[in-house]
């Protein structure tokens, strides 16, 4: 074997090393952060508000006037539907479901709410579409029939108030929604800790962990919050919490 091929071979298989190693760097930080999430069972959260356990995902359902609106939909429509079996909701009474983001552990389960309208945050079209890259340079596109809402938008229906706060980072769309001024639905804008503080989502999903935390910044000073549900962390009541938004961009950057 001449120098040439085995200085060739000796860097292909440190490519190969490499490459495996880094697999197994970001699989043990996948593991860390699912075991770090902590969902809520199924039930009520309070008379207005039931959450669903899918997996490791929550989708709550918000009462209106004559149905339900959810904010996303999980994974997986069977096991959405069976949950929904334990609080006795028809999937049928879903009127109006708002995704959070594209993720398919978020806007999965959709499918089970077929007589809903769909709303999607307006920037997250762009990964819909395959514009932008979900994270690196891997691309997932979703054809999900949808309407869109506009950052700061807000809206009732079924005498439900809903706001629509996009948050870029984890997607390019990624936003919150606020129910009656009174409820933050947060997505996976950032993460509840065991001891209810507030932090970043874990890297290892995010498009963008920088951005995360400048755009956080624009929900660090809500007020009249009663409470925080997160789809997988449970729910806070911490809402003054949101204030360490204010300088986690010199703790990241």
């Amino acid at each position: 074997m001449n120098k040439t091929i085995k200085i060739t071979l000796l860097t292909l298989l440190a490519v190969v090393l490499l490459f495996v190693s880094g697999i197994g760097y970001m699989m043990f930080n996948v593991k860390m952060a699912l075991k770090d999430m902590n969902t809520r069972e199924t039930g009520a959260v309070n008379e207005t508000i039931t959450a669903l356990k899918d997996k490791f995902c929550n989708v709550y359902l918000v009462k209106g006037e004559t149905g339900y609106i959810a904010i996303d939909s999980g994974k997986d429509p069977a096991a959405l539907e069976n949950e929904m079996k334990k609080v006795a909701v028809d999937p049928a009474s879903v009127h109006t479901l708002f995704l959070t983001h594209a993720d398919s552990d978020h806007a999965g389960g959709r499918t089970l709410f077929a007589k809903a309208q769909v709303f999607i945050p307006q920037a997250e079209e762009a990964v819909m579409n395959g514009d932008v890259a979900r994270k690196f340079f891997l691309k997932v596109k979703a054809d999900i029939p949808h309407t869109p809402v506009a950052d700061g938008e807000i809206m009732t229906i079924d005498g439900v108030k809903v706001q629509c706060i996009t948050i870029p980072g984890h997607t390019a769309g990624s936003s919150v929604y606020i129910i009656n001024d009174e409820y933050l639905f947060c997505g996976d804008n950032f993460s509840i800790n065991r001891n209810n503080e507030l932090a970043l989502f874990p890297d290892i999903f995010n498009a963008d962990s920088k951005l995360q935390a400048e755009s956080l910044q624009k929900i660090a000073d809500l007020k009249g919050l009663k409470l925080i549900l997160s789809p997988h962390y449970g729910t806070t009541e911490n809402v003054d919490g949101l204030k360490v938004f204010k300088n986690i961009k010199e703790k990241v950057l």
